[in-house]
């Protein structure tokens, strides 16, 4: 299994994609994959099998960059289905 290191220039949108989902940890991502289609999880999956670790500059770089996103982008829809995602609290 190759191992990737990630340039915080240069990272991919599947890269991101990887970081967010391996930040996050794993109920949220379990809970998430529940909805995805299953060439979208083995993409995902390879992506975030080949990160061993994330620098803390990358975490925050991208989990900033998400918040931009879903901060600016008003007209977002999101189907919701109760009880899909859960939080723990």
């Amino acid at each position: 299994m190759a191992t990737t290191k990630l340039n915080p220039d240069r990272l991919t949108g599947p890269q991101k994609a990887a970081v967010f989902f391996l930040t996050m940890g794993q109920e949220f991502t379990a809970g998430f994959f529940k909805v995805l289609d299953e060439k979208s999880i083995k993409r995902l999956g390879k992506q975030m099998s080949e990160i061993n670790y994330i620098p803390s500059d990358i975490a925050q770089k991208v989990m900033d960059e998400f918040m931009a996103n879903i901060g600016n982008d008003v007209n977002q829809v999101v189907p919701w289905k109760p009880g899909r995602f859960k939080t723990s609290g």
